[in-house]
């Protein structure tokens, strides 16, 4: 019969043998090159980061200086929308949760019944 291995183990030597390559290969890098390659990389970053931003920024005033589409007017007539019957039409006094002489109980919710 084979010993069969544990997943653990075989992950560790895996992570060695990594870790080893990795060892080596940086042995073998130039200092200088990768000096290089990380400033222009940085400096592409740079130029993606800023043109996200100039679109985002455009996008938004665009967003911003056009009227929202619920107050345009209606395409089929050209008429504005017309608000619906009492639509903004509340007063403090309907919304206030404080006892007055016509509300005693003030306006908030009732509280549920047990039962």
């Amino acid at each position: 019969m084979s010993q069969e291995r544990k997943p653990s183990d075989d992950l560790k030597e895996g992570l060695g043998l990594i870790f080893r390559a990795a060892k080596t290969a940086a042995r073998q890098v130039d200092i200088a090159k990768l000096d290089k390659s990380l400033d222009r990389a940085v400096t592409e970053v740079g130029r993606v980061v800023s043109r996200v931003g100039r679109v985002v920024a455009d996008e938004v005033n665009r967003i911003a200086s056009s009227p929202p589409p619920w107050s345009q007017s209606d395409p089929a007539t050209g008429d504005p929308p017309k608000a619906d019957e009492g639509e903004g039409d509340v007063k403090a006094s309907e919304t206030s949760d404080q006892a007055t002489p016509g509300n005693p109980g003030g306006g908030g919710a009732e509280p549920p019944k047990s039962g």
